[in-house]
Order: C-alpha cells, then sequence, then structure tokens
C-alpha cells in the first residue's frame, strides 16, 4: 500500500530519507552524503524535505532515490511501502550488483539466493568501516578482513547447526 503525500506536499519518502539519514552512526551531514553520489547537498536536503527552494513538491529521481537509500539503509521494501517501487527496483539491482563485484564477497555469496535485506546489511558494514575518518588504513583493512571472516564462519556454523538440526527432525519421522 502506497502512503500519500504528506500534508505540506511532500513525498512519502521525504520524511523516511532524513529520518534514516539522522539515525545513522557515525553521524552524517547531507553534504556528505551528497557528496558520495554526485549530488549537492542542496539538492539532498530538498529531497528530504520533499519540497524545493520555493516550497514546491519535489522528489528525487529512481536513480537517485536508490542511490540515497543505499547511503542512508533504506531497504527495497521500505522505498515500495512509500510509493516508490521504480527506486525499490534498482535499489534491488544496485545492491546485487555491488556484492557480485565486491571482491571479499563475491566468492561466497549467492546474490540471487541471499535475502536482499541481508546483502545490504553487509554492505551497509563494509561502507561504514571504508569511511569511517576516524580509522588508520590499516584498521580499516584489519577490520573489514575480521568482518568478513567473521561473516564466512558464522554461515558455517550456522549451516552445521541446520544439518544437524535436518538430522534430528528426519529421525522423529
Amino acid at each position: 500500500m502506497a502512503l500519500q503525500h504528506q500534508d505540506d506536499g511532500a513525498p512519502p519518502e521525504a520524511e523516511l530519507i532524513r529520518r534514516r539519514r539522522e539515525e545513522l552512526v557515525p553521524p552524517r551531514s547531507p553534504e556528505k552524503l551528497a557528496r558520495l553520489i554526485g549530488l549537492s547537498g542542496k539538492r539532498w536536503r530538498d529531497i528530504e524535505r520533499g519540497l524545493d527552494a520555493n516550497g514546491r513538491p519535489t522528489r528525487a529521481r529512481s536513480n537517485t532515490l536508490a542511490e540515497i537509500a543505499r547511503q542512508v539503509g533504506i531497504t527495497p521494501e521500505e522505498l515500495a511501502e512509500h510509493g516508490r517501487p521504480d527506486g525499490a527496483r534498482l535499489l534491488t539491482a544496485m545492491l546485487k550488483e555491488q556484492v557480485a563485484v565486491e571482491p571479499t564477497l563475491s566468492a561466497f555469496v549467492d546474490t540471487e539466493a541471499t535475502p536482499i535485506v541481508l546483502l545490504q546489511e553487509i554492505l551497509q558494514v563494509l561502507d561504514e568501516i571504508r569511511n569511517d575518518g576516524r580509522l588508520s588504513a590499516s584498521q580499516r583493512e584489519q577490520l573489514e578482513q575480521s568482518f568478513v571472516l567473521g561473516l564466512q564462519r558464522d554461515v558455517r556454523n550456522l549451516h552445521d547447526q541446520f544439518r544437524t538440526m535436518i538430522r534430528v527432525v528426519g529421525n522423529e519421522r
């Protein structure tokens, strides 16, 4: 069910974008995030408000919306729920493409079998590590390696647990 425009005429995704940006840790300004995707800080703020400088309703184009959603962790499902299935489709394709070309992930993550929300979470963590200016290059590399190795270990452990559960349940029949 698509949400309606807000009372001020802003599209429903505008508030979602602003709220998600404000929830980021570490905090990031619209200007900083906008630079990452080749957008001006002013345009990002207009999209967050859903209004341009003249107070007229404005919304992001599909590709821009998908890029913004990627930066602030909005899922394709949330975009669709907020009346933007166009952005949701592009975001899904973007996330799958990014995982497929990510050298640390492409060897063990199947983009067709892995839920898109999980792919997005994995990419978000990698982005946070890579873009945290407080970390040295060496620290970023170590954290990224630890994260990916931890993912692989956790998936193997879960796989082993489910094999055991399947055997137990299968023997109960």
